[in-house]
């Protein structure tokens, strides 16, 4: 693959240091079905997750993207029923009881706990998502009075901790 690039026209990328533990608005920008680690390496064990992108829609760290997983087809059946937990406290949260598509449950605004955790890759503190909840109806109001490119900015910088 041929780039004909010049680096020296374009600063570097600064690595982005973690958000601080708090609540957040956010939204699900994108969802894509994946394989699990263990299925792509060749093992016996199935699985599959759905992998959600969220975008922090207001406060100092608008714009900012944060990614969950939700194993749906796992050998363990505890990481499924987690994984159920979870699904459906972010379909409440998010007023959509009955997906019938992961697109069901984009562009609506809801409250996020974010926690700094350790990545499991390289040890390094991570923000992970540990709570859903619906947006209180004052801040829902107030997200939806904002334009919608107000609410979704992205930043190309952006990638999923796990590469």
């Amino acid at each position: 693959m041929q780039l004909n690039f010049d680096a020296t026209s374009v600063a570097p990328s600064q690595a982005m240091e973690p958000m601080v533990a708090g609540e957040y608005t956010g939204m699900i920008t994108a969802s894509e079905l994946k394989e699990t680690a263990k299925k792509k390496r060749g093992e016996s064990a199935l699985g599959t997750l759905i992998e959600f992108t969220w975008q922090i829609i207001d406060g100092p760290y608008k714009g900012r993207k944060l990614w969950s997983r939700i194993n749906m087809q796992n050998d363990s059946k505890k990481a499924v029923e987690i994984g159920q937990e979870d699904l459906s406290a972010i379909c409440h949260a998010v007023g959509v009881l009955k997906p019938a598509m992961s697109e069901d449950l984009h562009d609506k605004p809801v409250s996020l706990k974010v926690v700094i955790a350790k990545s499991k890759l390289n040890g390094e503190p991570i923000n992970e998502i540990k709570g859903y909840k619906p947006l209180a109806a004052a801040q829902q109001q107030q997200v939806q009075q904002q334009p919608a490119e107000q609410q979704a900015q992205p930043m190309a910088s952006d990638t999923p901790p796990w590469g």
